[in-house]
């Protein structure tokens, strides 16, 4: 046609080549559009997901990056909690004051072995954790912090004894910088039972016929036991005079009991405690009842209350049982605790109070009694806080 100018082989692919290159282009514009928008939207949803993941409340915050260098205490909200294994009364405890505490930005280090009668001593002086032992690893204890420890979680009774410098504690002296910051409730009964095949149907036999019976009490030397087996004219020297002995749990559950004498029983199945799911389970037991003389001496010298242990409580108790026990734990401090951590501890506490209920024990916090242990003083900060809710005027 006449004005049409002829392509020859050179233009042609000049023309292909033109087209391909515009193709890949748009491809590549499109790829790099799909990418950017698929980035945002990632980022988007990291940026959603740490937004709503929980984060630390800013005064956690400030105080760990204030105060580099130091691992713990109150002021780094890392402060070290004395209390036992994990599967010991304290521990379970000092677990769940974690978790609750937890929620306020506190990171609670807990030590699982500052146990036994030295866990006020421990708060006391803010002694750090001794390395474990061979017996504390066998229970599973976790290595402890190697801090000063801050506050913790005891007995009432040792609580009680630290403080005036009495009983297992007359070598210390007075320690009056201990402050209580709540007190729980958490019975246990005494009890003394004997196996059926052992004949023992009164402790009175035990000396007066001298039989040759394995004894448990938990602590042979424990001074709450003692005036028993001074009723009963029971010594060591002689119980093994004549072929028997004390024992402890270990020994009793592989080898074998005959009488037991034991302060920590319940139906719970921590250390100090689970001997009686087993002798109640593996063995016939009859369960005896001590005297009112002798009642009356636990109550009076030791500072024990009345109960009654009921019917059916253990498998083999046929009848209420007069008796006695010593109930309640106690979280504890010392004075320089400062007063507004003192008060967000008895606070979180006492909100979350109903926690300490779903552990290995039924802790209990009663509001009547919860702000006192005798006449052990009251930190300033968690009494600020009970009176604030109306348990003290």
């Amino acid at each position: 046609m006449a004005g049409t100018r002829r392509r020859g082989p050179g233009m042609a692919i000049g023309m292909v080549g033109g087209m391909m290159r515009g193709l890949v282009g748009a491809a590549a514009l499109v790829l790099l559009s799909a990418c950017a928008t698929a980035g945002q939207t990632v980022a988007q949803s990291e940026t959603q997901a740490v937004a709503e993941a929980p984060q630390p409340p800013p005064a956690a915050l400030e105080a760990r990056n204030t105060a580099e260098g130091q691992r713990y205490g109150f002021a780094v909200r890392r402060p070290i909690m004395a209390a036992a294994c994990p599967t010991c009364v304290w521990g379970p405890f000092a677990l769940v004051t974690k978790t609750i505490m937890a929620r306020e930005g506190w990171d609670i280090q807990i030590c699982w072995n500052c146990n036994q009668h030295e866990s006020p001593r421990y708060v006391a002086s803010g002694r750090v954790p001794h390395d474990l032992t061979p017996g504390e690893i066998e229970l599973g204890d976790p290595p402890p912090p190697k801090g000063s420890v801050d506050f913790g979680v005891t007995n009432q009774r040792l609580l009680r004894q630290h403080y005036h410098g009495i009983g297992d504690y007359a070598a210390d002296g007075p320690q009056p910088q201990l402050r209580l910051i709540a007190a729980f409730e958490d019975p246990a009964f005494l009890v003394v039972a004997a196996t059926k095949s052992s004949g023992v149907t009164d402790l009175a036999q035990i000396r007066a016929r001298r039989m040759p019976v394995r004894i448990f009490i938990g602590n042979p030397d424990d001074s709450l036991v003692l005036p028993i087996l001074q009723h009963y004219g029971i010594t060591r020297a002689e119980l093994e005079s004549w072929g028997g002995r004390f024992v402890s749990r270990q020994q009793a559950m592989a080898n074998g009991v005959d009488v037991l004498i034991n302060r920590s029983a319940s139906t719970a199945n921590n250390e100090e405690a689970r001997i009686w799911q087993w002798a109640t389970q593996a063995l016939e037991l009859n369960f005896l009842a001590l005297p009112p003389v002798v009642l009356d001496r636990l109550v009076n010298e030791q500072g024990y209350s009345r109960v009654t242990l009921p019917l059916g409580y253990f498998r083999g108790v046929t009848q209420a049982i007069p008796t006695v026990e010593q109930s309640g734990q106690a979280v504890i401090a010392r004075a320089d605790m400062p007063e507004e951590d003192a008060y967000i501890l008895a606070k979180t506490i006492d909100e979350n109070r109903l926690e300490y209920l779903w552990s290995i024990r039924p802790f209990v916090l009663d509001p009547r009694n919860v702000w006192h242990v005798g006449d052990v003083p009251l930190h300033p900060g968690a009494a600020r806080y009970y009176r604030e809710v109306g348990y003290m005027r």
